[in-house]
């Protein structure tokens, strides 16, 4: 700590009970009061330097001029700097430090002592040494602490303000550049040298100072001059990053609860950040409501973990209401990055219905939700040239986070006997259907909400189980939901179906791969022939069984399976998505249209009216059918020496039949797909093993929604892997777009979840009109199954 030695006589003060006398042989002729203590002093002395006693003492009556007394209650610092200012009169060797500069200038300044009575006098001497305090970063700290002694006459002479200034200049600088000391465990050197057969040392090289090394000095500082610190940094420049990052240190220090939460991790306990006295519970809360309108308002600056936390204790300390939508519209804002631990916020309400605060979470997805859809209409809104958006997108995979973290925290909460149905039913309803590529997660969730509420109705477990899309189940949950017992019938059978459906449509697929393959063969009697197509794929094909037996197996059933490996060189879909070779992308982003792909029979004005909904938009750089349905597509490209691998997220809205009335159904779409580009020709493989999709050799392994899958080669089909020459410069990819939208259309769709269908007796559409047919007549009678028998006997 610097300091600075003034005077040079030797000690003539001493203490006698509460009154300081003066010891120069001289009796005192005036008395100085400052509180309880007293000072027996000289006129002369203090008449020399100080502007204030001359008056005051040239005041008195003259009869009390011999033992005149003086009274300075109302002094800055007290009798402990006037004795220092005594000493400075009276030429006595006395000491300035951080620590008594600030109190010192304050006494100087009204006890008038400038250079107009003495030259050299105390206010020029105590200014001298604060310029030298303001260089150096931990005698500014404590020269700032000890203003709150003195802090009105501190404010009125602006010595706070310089303080501050002083250590904002030096938090926004490089303090590797400048002398000051840098306290912390970042400005330790290494006292490790090599010393030499002399005994001399090399210079400890200094360890390199991280962009926190301030935090821990300036916790210790009152609230006020904090905030004014922090205010005065982001004036200067300051990344928000670093400026919550002082919050965040700040917080934790002078809010118990907060420090207690964050002293534990992974179920572990660790030492927590030594905390100053602990405060009030209203104290506390005032504290922590000024802390939270700090914090940047920069969205994923702050992180989650740390805003769920102080919503925690927010809720604890009964925090007000502001304070706490301020800090859920902060965690709604980044919902993506929280973990699933910190969503688990216990109830604190005094009539506690469960365990968990199902309504916080509730509103906190609620607000995810709305800036959701915001972003996705700005970044429809964004998309340029020939359809890519490079580097300033908004991944669509945000929400298929939330989506998966509102999934398990549904299976969380969903053992809670208290839940009711239709708080689970809210929650699990806020997330669109188009933000889960699988519904295993909510599967999972309702599961085991059916296994703790036994009790509920059949109508309550199906109208439980309309929150899943029983098509969007793995094989491994499929598996499981056909042997679940707790689900309805309906919905075991829905499951059954679908699977039925999807192992049919796979090989029926197979078998009119294969009949491709062997049509484009040369010379059918050899058994192994190898060919190469024009975009360069190496065929080498060894058939294992013959056409009559895969042609008998597909029927007439599976010819509206057509892949469409045979399709016209000149097709319409072709150039509709391309993409450009960039070494400097890693994320690209694509509009166009459903009747851009060729699937102008499934986009009608209910898909258009669907996707509004939804936030997308045709953009002005899709120059074909602008008025079309919109396809959103984004892709995220990993490099591998050779190899280009596309992982995107197809996202739109087809037009079906609804299988119950029969009336346009508008069916969203949002699936994932992987391409694999590759600078060398493909071989294509001799024999494809369906065991690799449905067998004991799959690569996906699934436990309720758990989902792990390899990022390898091996798991992206043949089909997705192309052959990308290095001369070429971008590659059309439209048609696995297009093929991938028809692998989502459903022949189950329904045009909205209460559809009552239609009659089975007159045919009428029961949502717009009541059946005149009475229940007696549809019983007596077989319906329109009775009309069929009827002509079949006539046959």
């Amino acid at each position: 700590m610097a300091c600075v030695k003034l005077g040079s006589k030797s000690e003539v003060f001493f203490l006698d009970g509460k009154t300081w006398l003066c010891s120069t042989g001289l009796a005192s002729d005036v008395i100085v009061e400052v509180g309880e203590t007293s000072f027996h002093l000289h006129k002369f002395p203090l008449l020399s330097r100080s502007g204030l006693l001359d008056n005051i003492i040239g005041e008195l009556p003259s009869e009390d001029e011999q033992k005149g007394i003086v009274q300075l209650h109302d002094i800055p610092g007290g009798a402990k700097i006037f004795l220092l200012v005594a000493k400075f009169c009276y030429g006595v060797r006395m000491e300035l430090n951080a620590l008594n500069v600030v109190s010192v200038r304050c006494a100087a300044e009204y006890l008038r002592m400038s250079e107009e009575y003495s030259e050299g006098n105390l206010i020029t001497q105590a200014e001298d040494f604060l310029n030298e305090i303001f260089s150096n970063w931990s005698d500014s700290i404590k020269a700032l602490e000890t203003c709150e002694e003195v802090l009105p006459h501190a404010e009125e002479l602006h010595l706070v303000s310089r303080c501050i200034n002083s250590l904002a200049m030096k938090v926004s600088a490089d303090p590797g550049l400048f002398s000051w000391p840098v306290t912390g465990k970042d400005a330790v050197q290494s006292s490790e040298g090599v010393a030499f057969w002399n005994g001399i040392c090399t210079t400890a090289k200094p360890h390199p100072v991280s962009e926190d090394w301030w935090y821990e000095d300036v916790s210790f500082l009152k609230y006020p001059f904090f905030k004014r610190l922090i205010r005065a940094v982001e004036i200067g420049g300051m990344k928000p990053e670093r400026k919550a990052g002082s919050i965040m240190h700040y917080a934790k220090r002078h809010l118990s609860l907060l420090g207690r939460q964050s002293s534990f991790h992974n179920g572990n306990r660790v030492a927590p950040l030594s905390t100053v006295p602990a405060a009030s519970d209203g104290d506390q809360r005032t504290l922590l409501e000024e802390i939270v309108g700090l914090l940047p308002d920069q969205k994923g600056v702050t992180p989650t973990n740390f805003l769920l936390r102080l919503l925690r204790t927010s809720m604890i300390l009964q925090a007000s209401a502001s304070c706490l939508e301020s800090l859920e519209k902060r965690v709604g804002a980044q919902l993506d990055q929280a973990a699933l631990e910190d969503l688990l916020i216990p109830n604190m309400g005094y009539s506690v219905e469960t365990l968990y605060d199902i309504d916080c979470v509730q509103r906190i997805l609620d607000h995810f939700m709305l800036m959701d859809r915001d972003s996705i209409n700005y970044t429809s809104s964004s998309i340029v040239d020939e359809g890519q958006l490079i580097g300033a997108s908004q991944p669509l995979t945000a929400i298929t986070s939330v989506a998966n973290l509102v999934d398990g925290y549904l299976a969380e909460v969903a053992p809670d006997v208290n839940l009711k149905l239709q708080k689970f039913q809210s929650l699990a309803a806020a997330i669109p259907e188009y933000a889960r590529p699988l519904d295993d997660g909510i599967y999972r969730a309702i599961d085991v909400y059916l296994k703790a509420h036994p009790w509920l109705t059949d109508s309550e477990k199906e109208q439980i189980c309309r929150l899943m899309n029983c098509q969007k189940l793995s094989l491994e949950a499929s598996t499981h939901a056909a042997q679940n017992e707790r689900l309805p019938l309906r919905v075991i059978v829905q499951v059954l179906f679908f699977e039925q459906i999807r192992l049919r449509t796979s090989i029926a697929g197979w078998f009119f791969a294969s009949d491709n393959l062997e049509n484009s063969q040369t010379q059918k009697n050899i058994p192994t022939t190898s060919t190469r197509n024009p975009n360069g794929i190496l065929r080498s094909t060894v058939m294992s069984c013959t056409k009559p037996d895969y042609q008998s197996f597909a029927g007439e059933d599976a010819v509206f399976l057509d892949l469409g490996d045979n399709e016209d060189t000149e097709s319409p879909w072709e150039g509709a998505v391309i993409y450009k070779r960039n070494a400097s992308i890693s994320h690209v982003e694509y509009c166009t249209t459903l009747e851009r792909l060729g699937l102008e029979n499934l986009s009608t004005e209910v898909s258009k009216s669907r996707a509004s909904v939804m936030g997308l938009r045709v953009t002005k750089a899709v120059k074909d059918y602008p008025q079309g349905t919109p396809v959103q597509i984004s892709i995220d490209i990993t490099r591998k020496k050779q190899k280009l691998r596309l992982d995107g997220i197809i996202k739109t809205v087809i037009t079906l039949t609804c299988s119950r009335c029969g009336e346009p159904a508008a069916e969203c779409i949002f699936s994932n797909f992987a391409l694999l580009l590759t600078d060398e020709p493909i071989e294509e493989p001799d024999i494809i093993n369906l065991g690799v999709m449905y067998g004991d050799n799959s690569k996906t392994y699934t436990e309720f929604g758990d989902q792990e899958e390899e990022d390898d080669e091996a798991a992206i089909d043949f089909e997705d892997q192309l052959y990308f020459r290095p001369d070429e410069k971008e590659i059309d990819i439209s048609k696995h777009i297009r093929d991938a939208v028809h692998l989502e259309i459903t022949i189950a769709a329904v045009c909205d979840p209460s559809c009552k269908g239609l009659c089975l007796g007159c045919g009428r559409n029961l949502n717009t009109s009541s059946c005149t047919c009475s229940k007696k007549e549809v019983k007596k009678g077989l319906g329109p199954l009775g009309n069929l028998k009827k002509q079949m006997q006539q046959k």
